[in-house]
């Protein structure tokens, strides 16, 4: 078998190389024949991806989910297998398909590969695996990425939010799902084809990567005490109790502002509204945990 390793060193502030540096000797050991890849720049790893497909059984993407999200656009359209090796900051995809943490575990997925079919997201012409957050919740992903990164999912996510409380204004959004118009001050919307993000919140702890529809959570416009209070809930999916709070399922997500707003991908800054959406069903072949 063919495997292709994609790392980016960067991911994790630095620390996924140091990872895969220790996990290498295991694959060594067990005789596995692999080749591996090293990213140096944005958008290297979908390039690397298109090119080793032809000549790859199988391809890991060795990082986060932004490196995830880069490989997946290499591979998109093609068959083959796709495998996370969890190294990166929020590893929220993986929590979504039960990949292993410890090395020891890692490697034996990779000897006895399960595959499963999932749903992918299309956005603006690029697809996604796993959440896509517009309004604050990018904003949120903006200032985690510029400042607090390297320290993990979750401390940098929260980092973010206490920056945006203070900055960010919310917009008056359109947003319109499989052609039903809802027209209001938003917060945040989070359009999930997975359940976790921001390195563990449950934005929307129902949704299914294989049932060719989106989770859609729209949060109204909250005062800070209320958002401050609200926030810890979505560690467990508390916060869908509250009034503010709403799920709406849908193919076709439409979303302009009245003001442009950020809108991030998997934990990536992409673009600003307006921005379409569609699910693609069963579009790619992950290799999985055992728990999914």
């Amino acid at each position: 078998m063919a495997i292709s390793f994609i790392i980016n060193p960067e991911a994790c502030g630095g620390k996924a190389l140091h990872r895969w540096k220790r996990f290498a000797p295991y694959l060594h050991k067990e005789g596995l024949h692999y080749t591996e890849y090293f990213t140096s720049r944005p958008l290297e790893a979908e390039e690397i991806a298109q090119r080793v497909s032809p000549v790859s059984d199988v391809v890991y993407a060795v990082g986060g989910d932004g490196t995830l999200l880069e490989v997946a656009n290499g591979l998109w359209g093609e068959n083959i297998p796709l495998g996370i090796v969890p190294f990166g900051t929020g590893n929220d995809l993986g929590k979504c398909l039960g990949i292993p943490r410890s090395n020891e575990d890692i490697l034996r997925m990779i000897k006895n590969p399960r595959m499963k079919r999932i749903d992918a997201g299309k956005l603006n012409g690029r697809i996604f695996c796993n959440v896509v957050g517009i309004g604050f919740d990018g904003e949120v992903a903006l200032s985690a990425d510029n400042f607090l990164k390297r320290f993990g999912g979750t401390p940098a996510y929260l980092w973010g939010v206490l920056r945006a409380l203070f900055t960010y204004k919310a917009p008056r959004m359109v947003i319109e799902i499989d052609g039903e118009k809802i027209e209001q001050k938003t917060l945040l919307v989070a359009v999930g084809n997975g359940r976790y993000y921001g390195g563990g919140l449950k934005v929307v702890p129902d949704a299914e990567q294989d049932d060719g529809l989106f989770d859609i959570c729209v949060i109204d416009t909250l005062w800070v005490g209320k958002l401050l209070f609200l926030l810890p809930q979505v560690y467990g999916g508390g916060h869908l109790k509250q009034k503010e709070v709403r799920i709406y399922r849908g193919k076709k997500v439409k979303i302009s502002s009245d003001k442009p707003v950020i809108v991030q991908a998997d934990g990536e800054i992409l673009t600003k509204t307006p921005v379409e959406l569609e699910v693609l069903p069963h579009a790619l072949n992950f290799i999985v945990g055992s728990r999914s």
